[in-house]
């Protein structure tokens, strides 16, 4: 995603949460069903809008600086201290 590339995924784990597009989570585990999304996707001329959608959701959510600023946050409110500095 993180490239623009189109992520097709089950909804195991936190897949959904990531990904943030029901049309890219496959509803049955099959060949068929990843088969289905990526031809819908391809049909409708939609390449370049999921690709796009797809990199900006990692930059604005999962780019190294924001997970760990999320993680300190984390251990801060479950253990009240967090005072390590992140060096670049």
């Amino acid at each position: 995603m993180a490239w623009g590339l189109i992520p097709v995924a089950t909804d195991i784990g936190f897949n959904r949460t990531v990904i943030d597009d029901d049309m890219l989570i496959v509803k049955q585990l099959s060949s068929k069903s990843f088969a289905d999304i990526i031809a819908n996707i391809i049909d409708n001329g939609r390449i370049q809008e999921h690709s796009e959608r797809a990199y900006h959701r990692i930059q604005s959510n999962y780019t190294e600086d924001i997970v760990y600023n999320r993680l300190k946050e984390e251990y801060n409110t479950l253990f009240g201290l967090c005072h390590t500095t992140r060096e670049s």
